[in-house]
């Protein structure tokens, strides 16, 4: 058994690597049965690690539930200076998929973005257009290019190989259509 110094939060296999995320003394790298400190930088004091990616050229991407996602390189972490970054910080950022094509960005508030690899939002699937609900519990891709959401009040697939657009106007915005 191996007991990290403070809870741990997640565990993440990155490139063969095992990363422990823990509560109060960042994450930590497991190499021969032991835990070594791998990040241990105050931002992510008291933070929930949600992902750790390979991103861009020997750095990590690592998501976090209320304070966005930080970009790690040659030992210094840093804000991703991305328009995504923004929105997940104020939806909370529950779960992470990621496909060829995009990166997908399930919250617990406002359903599921889907941004390209720099994080420039290219569309967003929430109750609006046709979730049952906005909170993404959970969330993969499968092969085939279909995503699985797991929300509060069920699942939905949603079809990334699609150019159909399901409009749901709950709201009554939209009014009645005429002509398409």
């Amino acid at each position: 058994i191996i007991h990290p110094p403070s809870t741990t939060i997640s565990c993440h296999l990155v490139d063969n690597q095992f990363y422990v995320a823990t509560v109060k003394d960042g994450i930590f790298k497991l190499e021969n049965q032991k835990l070594f400190p791998f990040i241990a930088d105050d931002i992510l004091n008291e933070k929930k690690v949600s992902f750790i990616i390979p991103y861009q050229n020997n750095k990590l991407l690592i998501g976090t539930a209320l304070h966005g996602c930080f970009v790690y390189e040659e030992g210094k972490l840093t804000p991703w200076q991305t328009p995504i970054n923004t929105t997940l910080k104020e939806y909370q950022l529950n779960s992470f998929s990621e496909n060829d094509n995009y990166f997908i960005f399930g919250t617990i508030q406002n359903g599921v973005y889907l941004t390209d690899r720099t994080g420039q939002i290219k569309f967003q699937v929430n109750k609006e257009n046709g979730l049952l609900n906005n909170t993404v519990l959970g969330q993969i891709v499968t092969n085939d290019g279909k995503l699985w959401l797991g929300l509060n009040s069920g699942i939905v697939q949603v079809d990334l190989s699609s150019n159909l657009v399901f409009y749901n106007d709950s709201s009554g915005k939209l009014g009645a259509v005429y002509d398409i």
